[in-house]
């Protein structure tokens, strides 16, 4: 599933096709930095509970999956050498920048 959300409420949909064993495709390129912030701090909640994946494909695009789903990941290599650095600190970073 391919999404380029503008607006928080479109979050739940998101997570409705990650409860459906789908992968999703987020972009959020021209989506408003905290709004962008937000949906990844929701769609990471949803990823953790249901056992899946987050990866940043390229700057304000992001690939969730769910537990199903195997994604190849960098993310996966760090939480597993670097367990104590925050995961997410990329979202972090962007954030503060503006670069979403």
């Amino acid at each position: 599933v391919l999404v380029e959300p503008q607006k928080f409420d479109e979050a739940q949909g998101i997570a409705d096709s990650l409860l459906s064993h789908k992968a999703v495709v987020i972009n959020i390129e021209s989506c408003n930095a905290d709004i962008a912030a937000k949906l990844i701090d929701f769609i990471g909640g949803v990823v953790y509970a249901i056992d899946g994946s987050i990866q940043k494909v390229s700057q304000g695009i992001v690939l969730a999956a769910p537990a199903n789903i195997d994604i190849a990941s960098e993310l996966k290599h760090n939480i597993e050498t670097n367990g104590d650095e925050e995961i997410f600190a990329w979202v972090t970073r962007y954030n503060h920048r503006g670069d979403f």
